[in-house]
């Protein structure tokens, strides 16, 4: 490997949220509608959407930075606070008092969740907003390994962002990986690497995963269409699918239990482009990340991994 994971800097560029989670007891329903009453006991905001994606790294042992935009409202203020208690710059984020930042509230009533309670309003990234972000971005592009593009729909990632990232990359190539959420993936052409989830591919794609041979021939196209360096799908209990330029490779999971898959595709995302930092080709990071998934989605809630989990994990490759 070419250099020591404490090293590595990656910046997560991407639609930041605040994970907001209500516990409580549940003992009667309401008088007022056939509802249960949540008595709280305990309240807890966490990192979500791209900026789980940092605190991914973070826990893994990567220096991290994000850049975003978000609110000027308390759950922005609250969220910036938890990014630097987190250990992630945050000089790279925009604020705006023209943005809401996006708060998603679940009731949890022992481990069953009652409801989630969005409060979001979608709106675009403005034209001085992207001209800020990439005036920025040129200033500080050196400074990192690589750059994850974490999509969640919320406004950010506009189609002049992402050409802006890919025009800086021209004449200073650099790790640029995508965790994607629109239907179609043109937006992400010309990147490292890009990761769908099943459901995602097959949107894309037009076809079912469960047909080996449909979903190897649309990979090694998808992969060719896009200028993609690789492209990994992830496909839950049925493991991943890696193409690059070379081959199709499948790769069995390594998750013996599944208790929770929130987050898992935020683990693969980070521990995969942290390998790829690292010197690891795209068969092992791939397979590095694959363990991580493993490890992650036997955990109840978002989990992450740690720093000893990812060294006992890198050795398998030295």
């Amino acid at each position: 490997m070419k250099k020591p994971l404490e090293e590595a800097k990656i910046l997560v560029l991407g639609d930041i949220m605040l994970d907001r989670y209500v516990r409580g007891d549940v003992n009667r329903i309401s008088p007022e509608a056939p509802v249960p009453v949540v008595r709280v006991t305990r309240e807890r905001n966490l990192l979500g959407g791209a900026a789980n994606v940092a605190a991914n790294l973070v826990a893994i042992g990567v220096q991290t930075s994000m850049m975003a935009v978000c609110g000027t409202d308390l759950g922005g203020t609250h969220l910036l606070e938890l990014l630097d208690r987190s250990q992630i710059d945050t000089d790279l984020i925009l604020t705006s008092n023209e943005r809401m930042t996006t708060i998603k509230t679940r009731i949890v009533a022992g481990q069953q969740q009652i409801v989630r309670v969005d409060r979001e309003e979608l709106l675009s990234i403005s034209e001085e907003e992207c001209t800020k972000l990439l005036s920025k971005l040129e200033e500080h592009w050196d400074s990192f390994d690589a750059i994850i593009i974490s999509d969640y729909k919320k406004g950010l990632l506009s189609d002049q962002l992402l050409e802006g990232i890919r025009n800086l990359s021209i004449d200073r190539p650099k790790i640029i990986t995508a965790d994607p959420k629109e239907r179609k993936f043109g937006k992400y052409s010309g990147f490292t690497l890009c990761t769908p989830n099943r459901l995602e591919f097959e949107t894309a794609s037009g076809i079912d995963c469960d047909d080996k041979n449909a979903l190897e021939s649309a990979g090694k196209t998808m992969r060719s269409e896009l200028e993609l360096d690789a492209l990994l799908v992830t496909l839950g209990k049925d493991g991943m699918a890696l193409f690059d330029q070379d081959d199709s490779i499948f790769i069995e999971t390594e998750a013996r239990e599944v208790f929770d898959v929130t987050g898992a595709g935020d683990t693969v995302i980070s521990v995969l482009t942290a390998c790829l930092c690292l010197g690891l080709d795209f068969e092992q990071a791939a397979r590095a990340a694959n363990l991580a998934a493993g490890r992650v989605v036997a955990r109840m809630g978002v989990a992450t991994l740690n720093e000893q989990e990812m060294e006992k994990i890198l050795k398998r490759f030295e």
